[in-house]
């Protein structure tokens, strides 16, 4: 490694955790969290939040574990006012309240169907797995409530995660097979059938505990784990699908990651507002956190300009053995033949014409055809970068040749892809581990005279080496 990078790679290691992402997001802590029980695994529902928690149900009577002596975890919803203030939390229903432990859970998008876990029961006593039973609503009430079909008393399932279109559910397990500890899997609904769970891969699975999936509707994967260099118990982390592989996990960091337990992250739409949990403050709490930065709804791929071009003219009523055609290609070129190929080497307006010329003599007899060809680049966000580098090696990456006319440009907003953001229209940049990495640069204008502030976003994918 070159000396600079080693003092680079030294000074980021002084820098505190998160001091690339913290001034990003602002975080708080829920009001309905309690000092002596844990709340955990929030997930949008209505008009609020249905949690799980071992608080007591109530002060005369609760189920306790025969273990521990502690409350069982069950399913609680917070509703919101319509001045955003938390209502006291009360049990999701009594029909999905049991002796065992219920949660957490995942919905889908109607909000008629859920799957949560809850311990197995009934088949044997001394039995203490996991698994995951899916209830319907009808009116107020959960109806129905059914084991998913491939629970097992041999192994744990847990932490349901339900993708958008309801087709695809993400789980942990400590199955056989795995990688070690809790696996992240999924089962995928196929005529009306949940397919054999497949284990996501050692891209996202470790050697030690990867649990609490959350799929976003875009297709990112969130999850927490206790491997991929974690900082203390179980990180944060997401990873996207690219090519049908999925990338490189990458580790949020502060505020959302901490020396303890940070897990089950869920967002917005916009990933602007979300919650999570984090025994930080000793016991479980949820936490939620809003970002303070611009997000791109729309972020396309960065598309290549083409100035290539084949030139064609139907031209059957010139006799080839008295004539010949030339193209003059508006740029110096000129090329024989009724069909060419040319490269233009940019932009600008090109006068394109197509001469017939005398075989015997040379001469130019007469012009066929005639066309003017305006060349622009397309209209979109530019990074200029280099597609692959090696891990640890600084490379810059660059927006000037950003290329949308009639937007002045205010402020450029990057996502390295790996945790770490920035501002400012170029930047350097290092990666510390290979893979391929989705590197966004996002740009917001000045306010129009309507106030309104247009953004544009691109994307490319930078592969990084080991050396």
């Amino acid at each position: 490694m070159r000396k600079d990078l080693i003092i680079l790679s030294f000074l980021m290691a002084l820098l505190p955790a998160g001091v690339f992402s913290q001034e990003f997001y602002k975080i708080e802590k829920l009001p309905f969290n309690t000092r002596a029980f844990d709340e955990l695994s929030p997930v949008p529902f209505g008009k609020g939040l249905v949690f799980t928690s071992n608080r007591r149900v109530s002060v005369f009577s609760t189920v306790e574990d025969m273990e521990t002596g502690t409350p069982v975890n069950n399913l609680w919803f917070a509703e919101r006012t319509e001045d955003g203030k938390w209502k006291t939390p009360r049990l999701l229903s009594g029909d999905l309240e049991s002796e065992f432990h219920d949660g957490p859970a995942t919905f889908n998008s109607r909000g008629n169907l859920i799957y949560f876990t809850r311990r197995l029961e009934g088949r044997r006593k001394e039995n203490k797995t996991l698994g995951i039973f899916i209830a319907e609503k009808s009116g107020s009430r959960w109806i129905r409530v059914r084991e998913f079909p491939h629970n097992s008393e041999d192994y744990n399932i847990a932490h349901p995660s339900l993708s958008a279109d309801g087709t695809q559910l993400y789980f942990a397990s400590d199955k056989p097979g795995g990688y070690g500890g809790m696996d992240i899997y999924v089962s995928v609904l196929e005529n009306g059938q949940w397919s054999i769970p497949a284990n996501l891969g050692p891209s996202i699975n470790t050697s030690s505990d990867d649990a609490f999936p959350y799929i976003h509707f875009t297709g990112r994967l969130f999850f927490s784990s206790k491997g991929h260099g974690s900082s203390g118990g179980f990180d944060i982390y997401y990873t996207d699908r690219f090519n049908e592989t999925w990338l490189n996990p990458v580790r949020l960091e502060e505020p959302f990651n901490s020396p303890f337990d940070d897990f089950g992250y869920v967002a917005d739409a916009e990933f602007q507002i979300g919650y999570f949990a984090s025994n930080r403050e000793r016991t479980d709490n949820i936490y939620r956190f809003r970002n303070l930065v611009p997000q791109f709804k729309t972020c396309n791929e960065i598309e290549e300009n083409n100035y290539c071009f084949v030139f064609w003219e139907e031209t059957g009523h010139i006799d080839p053995n008295a004539f010949r055609v030339e193209w003059d290609l508006g740029d110096g070129t000129i090329l024989k033949g009724f069909e060419v190929e040319h490269c233009y080497e940019g932009v600008g307006e090109y006068d394109i014409s197509l001469n017939v010329i005398d075989a015997i003599t040379g001469q130019f007899q007469y012009r066929e055809a005639s066309y003017l060809l305006s060349l622009k680049d397309i209209e979109q966000v530019v990074i200029t970068s280099p597609d692959s580098c090696f891990v640890n090696e600084e490379i810059k990456l660059d927006g000037n040749l950003t290329n949308l006319p009639g937007i002045k440009i205010e402020e450029y907003y990057w996502d390295f892809g790996d945790g770490n953001k920035a501002q400012g229209i170029s930047q350097t940049h290092f990666f510390d581990r290979p893979g391929l990495y989705r590197v966004s640069l996002g740009v917001t204008a000045l306010p129009d005279v309507n106030d309104v502030i247009e953004q544009r976003c691109s994307y490319k994918i930078i592969k990084v080496l080991e050396r």
